[in-house]
């Protein structure tokens, strides 16, 4: 773990608290899966993707297909275009216009997706792109920085999973919310999670919480009693 990015270990830390229970060596796949893997991909994944599915790459209580972002399992995992996925039909241009990429990250209805492309494979810590597939962004198809790369962006999608999987929502309205994050809480990495909005996640002993621009997303307790805590707190500071 020490060799981690701080924001995984952060991350990691959350773990417990909001699911109840640590990672194991078991929710991860072993060096051998891990070899594997990348034997039945036929190109190596990049080195801080195999280490985040070294971590978490069999923890089933992180992969949700049902909620609105979700993670993309190993046994998913593949190299390849738009164009292959649907043998180019209703794609306008070329199958060059269409590059290769590994996806991490899906929208539930499938409409984008957050890749790595092939061509960056060979970094340690490739930039994550967003994948629009059916144009919700304003075009047939885009192919968009998301602003972070790999390692902010999986703690932030981790954070994405913790958050949702809570059930004790905090009511927060304010004029100025990332000021008020920033006072009020710890930042899960630097860079957002785009979504397509920028999409922050926060978080203290007790609360985690979610910025998308310049308002409030959401925000979750611990328990019932960080809830009423927390909101006494609020009223005299926001």
């Amino acid at each position: 773990m020490n060799t981690l990015p701080p924001s995984w270990k952060t991350a990691f830390s959350l773990v417990e608290p909001w699911l109840g229970a640590p990672l194991t060596p078991e929710e991860g796949l072993s060096a051998m899966e891990l070899d594997a893997l990348n034997q039945e991909l036929g190109r190596p994944l990049p080195a801080l993707v195999r280490a985040w599915y070294g971590a978490v790459g069999k923890c089933e209580r992180l992969y949700h297909p049902g909620s609105q972002l979700h993670l993309t399992p190993y046994t998913q995992l593949e190299w390849c275009s738009l164009w292959d996925d649907l043998e180019g039909e209703g794609l306008a241009g070329e199958e060059a216009d269409y590059p290769r990429r590994l996806i991490l990250y899906d929208e539930n209805q499938y409409l984008y997706s957050w890749v790595v492309l092939e061509s960056d494979s060979h970094l340690a810590n490739p930039p994550v792109y967003i994948e629009d597939a059916d144009g919700v962004l304003g075009s047939e198809y885009l192919l968009l920085p998301s602003t972070a790369y790999f390692s902010d962006f999986a703690a932030q999608a981790l954070a994405f999973e913790l958050v949702t999987s809570a059930d004790h929502p905090l009511e927060l309205d304010t004029p100025t919310p990332l000021a008020d994050a920033a006072r009020l809480f710890s930042p899960v990495a630097d860079e957002p999670l785009v979504h397509p909005q920028e999409l922050r996640f926060w978080f203290t002993d007790s609360i985690l919480a979610a910025t998308m621009d310049d308002t409030w997303f959401c925000a979750e307790a611990l328990s019932e009693e960080a809830r009423q805590d927390f909101e006494s707190h609020l009223k005299g500071n926001l």
